[in-house]
C-alpha cells in the first residue's frame, strides 16, 4: 500500500446532544495510507451546515439518521427519527440545501421514533423506508414507497409492525433468494 493515496469526501449526519448536525466535508485532502496507518476523520475537516442546508431539527430529541435515495434522482435524502416529535423526511435539493417533505410523503408521525433503515423489500425499484419505534408508540412501521413521492404503512400487513422497543435495523438478504430480509433488534423482547 505504500505510495498509494486515498482522497475522501464525507457528508455526514451526527446526532449531538439530541440536535442534528449536517457536516460538509471541508476542502479534499489526499492521504497517504500506509499498513499502521490511523486517520482522524473529526479532524477540521467539516463545517457544520444544518442551518443554511435545511436540516437543523434542534430542538427536537433526534435518536436515528437513515440516508438513501428515495425518489431516485441520484441525490441521497435523509431521513431523521425522533423521539416525541415529528420525524423528517429531507428531500435533496441537489443545491446543498434539503426540503422537509415529511408530511406530504406520509412518513412524518409523531411516534416514538428510535431509528430507520432504508432498502427496497418489495423489489420494484424503489427504497422503501423501516422506522422503528419504542414499545410506547404502538408498532413500527413498513413505509412502501409508493414511486410519486409518497409512501404507505404497511406494517401491519406485512406483520413487520413489532410493537417491542426497538434499537437496530438491517435489512439483508441473508438466504439469498433475491428479496431483502428485515432483521429488527429489540430491548425488552426477543429480536425479529
Amino acid at each position: 500500500m505504500r505510495g498509494m493515496a486515498l482522497t475522501l469526501t464525507l457528508r455526514l449526519a451526527l446526532v449531538i446532544g439530541g440536535a442534528y448536525a449536517l457536516l460538509a466535508a471541508g476542502p479534499m485532502r489526499s492521504v497517504p495510507i500506509q499498513a499502521e496507518s490511523r486517520i482522524n476523520l473529526l479532524d477540521p475537516l467539516f463545517t457544520e451546515v444544518g442551518a443554511i442546508s435545511g436540516t437543523d431539527d434542534s430542538g427536537n430529541d433526534g435518536y436515528g439518521v437513515a440516508w438513501g435515495d428515495y425518489d431516485n434522482d441520484g441525490d441521497l435524502d435523509l431521513y431523521l427519527a425522533n423521539a416525541g416529535s415529528a420525524n423528517r423526511l429531507y428531500q435533496n435539493n441537489a443545491d446543498g440545501t434539503f426540503s422537509d417533505v415529511g408530511t406530504a410523503s406520509g412518513t412524518g408521525s409523531n411516534g416514538d421514533g428510535r431509528g430507520a433503515a432504508w432498502g427496497d423489500y418489495d423489489n420494484d425499484g424503489d427504497l422503501d423506508l423501516y422506522l422503528y419505534l419504542s414499545n410506547s408508540s404502538g408498532g413500527n412501521r413498513l413505509y412502501r414507497n409508493e414511486g410519486d413521492g409518497t409512501f404507505a404503512d404497511v406494517g401491519v400487513a406485512s406483520g413487520t409492525d413489532d410493537g417491542a422497543y426497538g434499537h437496530g435495523v438491517a435489512w439483508v438478504d441473508y438466504d439469498n433468494d433475491g428479496n431483502l430480509d428485515l432483521y429488527v433488534a429489540n430491548f425488552d423482547t426477543a429480536n425479529r
